[in-house]
């Protein structure tokens, strides 16, 4: 999932739980 993280870093602000979701990528390979 490398285009969801590119997402992710580019826009942040979109998701309103940034801690949680990077901690589910992380999670899951």
């Amino acid at each position: 999932m490398r285009e969801a993280e590119r997402v992710r870093h580019l826009r942040p602000i979109e998701q309103p739980l940034p801690h949680c979701s990077r901690r589910h990528v992380m999670s899951e390979p």
